[in-house]
């Protein structure tokens, strides 16, 4: 009795070794794919360099927040919004807006002044609590040319922000 429990929980931890190994590899493969301009992999691989090991531009050293570059930016894992002339990084905020993900998903890659200011159509403002959470978000000035690797420093800065959670003049999804 005793050796079949032992066998039994050797081949138990042997299988959750075996699981938590093949999902650090998949993990580790997974972000060693080449991701667009602008969006920063914070993980050393191979094909994006880090820091201490950086990959050569083969372009400019410098990247124009412009409609172009920002429109690559559309979607929940990677959301840029032009509001009021600034461009902002709200990927890490999208699923903590009070007014729910598709709220801000809709206008990911796009100017969304008139979103903001208006609520989506509801003709009210943000408040100043949600303008003061805006500005963490803040990558840099539309039309503005900004060094690779200052924009890469502020939307990995902005992505590793934390929500808050709802503060009490936001709650309901108002905000």
């Amino acid at each position: 009795m005793k050796k079949t429990i032992a066998i039994f929980l050797f081949i138990f931890f042997a299988i959750i070794v075996a699981i938590l190994v093949a999902g650090l590899l998949f993990y580790q493969s997974k972000n060693q794919i080449t991701l667009p301009a602008g969006v920063n992999n914070s993980f050393s691989s191979p094909i994006s360099g880090n820091k201490n090991n950086p990959v050569k531009s083969a372009g400019s050293s410098s990247q124009v927040l412009n409609m172009t570059e920002i429109s690559k930016h559309n979607s929940v894992a990677d959301c840029w919004l032009l509001i009021n002339n600034k461009v902002y990084n709200l990927t890490s905020f999208i699923n903590s807006h009070p007014g729910g993900v598709g709220t801000i998903t809709n206008y990911c890659g796009k100017e969304a002044t008139s979103a903001y200011d208006t609520k989506g159509g509801r003709g009210r403002g943000h408040s100043s609590y949600a303008d003061s959470l805006l500005a963490q978000y803040y990558i840099g000035n539309f039309d503005q040319s900004i060094p690779k690797t200052t924009l890469q420093q502020n939307t990995q800065k902005t992505n590793t922000v934390t929500p808050p959670a709802t503060s009490g003049d936001d709650v309901g999804g108002d905000d």
